[in-house]
């Protein structure tokens, strides 16, 4: 399903004109929302630190600033959607790795924050990112958004950034903090590296594989910001909201369904030591650990997915 083949025509309407100021809308799931909203109507402005470089990059008429002192004292935006930060899937998690990751979400989001106590009309609203790795590992239990956080690095650049986020309250602004799952998309992320042995018709699972992937396709996503930003002000979803599918997977799971759908000739367990040889601390959070979530708030409100199960989201995947 292509993203702008989403909605209906009726839908198309209902964020047209929305002023919209996003940071990190050059990442895996900024570079789909974008032409996303851009469809809908809405009036897009992104923060980044190379405007030139995202220009090129994206073909749309959206606003690039690589700074908040750009916007004047004119500039007003409906809605803050505060993706940035550096991927955590990237190198290894060395101290120096550490530290971009924090400042690079904690430092957009307190200059968005000091912007917004200075801005004439406030933004109403903020989606602010965040991810399932809050949760810490937690093995079968099953989670949802009134469960707490374990000790963890991740679980702390979470809480981290959260905190951050919420700090938008005092001055009237409502807020979402959006926790994602593992984001599956046909262009690059973790669907195009668990994919690639697969291609070889070698189905490989991270350790044992009993632990978790609680995942969301892209298309799913994609329509979550659009339910959020498109209901009631009195209906909507402050606080934590889990994005993820309302099927989380073991990776063991994970690698059968996609085998099958490859014709995988046989499966290989890559041992916790070799991962951890190449990758580290980075290995135990992201490969060999995961969260049982479930994406209650959204089920409960009537969110309705397109790709609920592993096996349809596989469909338009592959």
């Amino acid at each position: 399903m292509n993203p702008e083949t989403v909605a209906t025509g009726n839908e198309l309407a209902t964020l047209r004109g929305r002023r919209i100021l996003i940071t990190g809308g050059t990442g895996l799931i900024g570079s789909a929302l974008l032409p996303y909203l851009h469809e809908r109507g809405c009036d897009l402005c992104v923060l980044t630190r190379e405007p030139r470089a995202a220009r090129q990059r994206v073909s749309l008429p959206v606003r690039w600033v690589d700074h908040l002192g750009a916007l004047g004292s004119d500039d007003t935006y409906d809605t803050i959607i505060n993706l940035a930060g550096e991927s955590l899937a990237e190198g290894r998690w060395t101290e120096a790795k550490k530290r971009r990751l924090f400042s690079s979400r904690l430092d957009t989001t307190n200059a968005l924050l000091a912007w917004v106590k200075r801005a004439q009309r406030k933004p109403d609203y903020i989606i602010s990112g965040s991810a399932v790795g809050f949760y810490g590992s937690r093995s079968t239990e099953l989670l949802t958004e009134a469960d707490t956080g374990r000790a963890s690095f991740g679980h702390s650049l979470c809480a981290a950034w959260e905190d951050a986020a919420e700090q938008f309250a005092a001055t009237g602004v409502a807020v979402t903090r959006l926790r994602f799952g593992v984001v599956f998309t046909r262009h690059g992320g973790a669907f195009a590296q668990l994919r690639k042995s697969f291609d070889f018709r070698l189905a490989t699972v991270m350790g044992d594989g009993c632990h978790y992937c609680s995942w969301i396709h892209i298309n799913d996503l994609l329509s979550v910001f659009e339910f959020l930003l498109t209901r009631p002000v009195e209906q909507r979803l402050v606080g934590v909201v889990n994005a993820t599918a309302p099927e989380p997977l073991t990776y063991r799971e994970l690698a059968r369904q996609l085998a099958n759908a490859k014709s995988a000739l046989t499966t290989v367990h890559l041992p916790p030591w070799l991962l951890r040889l190449g990758l580290g601390e980075m290995a135990d959070e992201l490969l060999l650990q995961g969260q049982r979530v479930l994406p209650a708030r959204l089920q409960q409100a009537g969110f309705d997915y397109s790709y609920a199960t592993f096996n349809r989201a596989l469909d338009d995947l592959l």
